[in-house]
């Protein structure tokens, strides 16, 4: 990534911080919550050395926060398919973390550029036309290890109303 080696470690021992806080907690917000700090060490990274890796590995994961916590906090309404919480797109997603983290850490840009399309891919779903082409399965994610970082009440299948 063309980035000095201490400031990768920050980055990866920031977002290792991040799967610990999000595996221990129950609550989906709170785990959006801790996701943000990981475009928000990207973004420290940065401000002391910029390379256009880092920069869409910024842009992808706030875009990312900003898409998933925008979803949760859309009003519920019973019986509206747009308003449910695809969960087990959150769970696929966040389950992509160790991969982007081991990519930064083997210092590979094409792994890196790989996962992050596949985050982007991810919140995409949060969308309007994301989310119905979900449901036409048009867009497939990987099945999720359920509760393997989420600790869902209602398991890695559905979705939260």
């Amino acid at each position: 990534m063309n980035t000095d080696k201490n400031l990768i470690t920050m980055i990866t021992e920031e977002f290792k911080g991040v799967l610990k806080l999000c595996s221990e907690s129950k609550s989906l917000e709170d785990q959006i919550y801790y996701f943000s700090a990981c475009y928000g060490v990207v973004r420290r990274i940065m401000n002391i050395q910029c390379n256009p890796t880092l920069v869409l590995m910024h842009h992808i994961l706030q875009n990312a926060h900003q898409a998933f916590s925008q979803r949760a906090k859309q009003p519920s309404k019973q019986d509206v398919i747009s308003s449910q919480f695809p969960l087990d797109i959150w769970i696929s997603f966040l389950n992509l973390l160790p991969k982007l983290l081991k990519a930064i850490e083997d210092n590979d840009d094409n792994k890196v550029r790989e996962v992050l399309e596949n985050m982007n891919y991810h919140s995409y779903a949060t969308t309007g036309n994301g989310y119905y082409l979900y449901l036409r399965n048009q867009m497939i994610f990987d099945k999720p290890i359920q509760n393997k970082i989420v600790n869902s009440p209602n398991g890695a299948e559905g979705c939260i109303e």
